[in-house]
């Protein structure tokens, strides 16, 4: 992380801010604004509850995505300076989430219905994934 030097001491803070902001939107609860209706129930709604192991587990897994992906950034960096093809690599690192993203949705939802997609917000959040993750992976590595 080369501690010595600004860059090495900026990574380090932002590491610490985003994982910060992204815990603090984690745990904060506070009451829903509703701008407008959108018509779609993404979750269900379900009474507000004490700690349960859910929330634990939620928070278990928070923690650990935003740990994990502060050191595939890190070791993305590194291993930028050793394998200088970084497209390859950005490519290399999607097709492997892909693959680990459909064995583990293959797990989760075993009906067949779930998986069609249609013209409504879920193909939208889909596509702008797909595209918004690929372009910010490119533009990190180069």
């Amino acid at each position: 992380m080369n501690m010595g030097k600004a860059s090495g001491k900026a990574k380090v803070a932002g590491t610490v801010m985003g994982i910060g902001g992204a815990m603090i939107l984690t745990f904060y609860k506070s009451i829903e604004i509703h701008l407008w209706s959108t018509h779609l129930n993404i979750i269900k709604h379900m009474a507000p509850q004490t700690v349960s192991s859910n929330h634990i587990w939620g928070i278990a897994l928070a923690t650990g995505t935003c740990l994990s992906n502060s050191l595939w950034l890190i070791i993305q960096a590194k291993m930028s300076e050793k394998f200088p093809w970084v497209y390859t690599s950005a490519a290399l690192m999607s097709v492997m989430a892909a693959i680990q993203s459909v064995i583990f949705a293959l797990f989760m939802e075993r009906d067949w219905s779930c998986w069609k997609l249609g013209w409504n917000t879920f193909l939208l959040t889909a596509l702008y994934t797909v595209s918004f993750h690929t372009v910010v992976y490119v533009r990190l590595v180069h």
